[in-house]
């Protein structure tokens, strides 16, 4: 995963290089880091972006899990 807007202003940072930690804690102090500068043209859609990452997440546990319930059903 890495931040459109950290890559477009060439900031240096786990977001322009690409990162794999999809921990809220990490995508909420990325955000916070935004709203202190002025590289917040993009509100909206960033939080749109990190919903979708933890939509994602969530998803792939429900995944994992069904076959966990069928043992445990059995």
């Amino acid at each position: 995963m890495s931040c459109s807007i950290c890559v477009k202003y060439k900031k240096n940072n786990a977001f322009t290089k690409g990162t794999n930690n999809f921990r809220s804690s990490t995508l909420e102090r990325h955000v916070a880091h935004h709203r202190q500068t002025t590289l917040w043209p993009m509100g909206g859609e960033f939080q749109r972006a990190v919903r979708e990452v933890l939509d994602e997440k969530e998803e792939a546990v429900l995944v994992e899990l069904k076959p966990v319930n069928w043992a445990a059903e059995e």
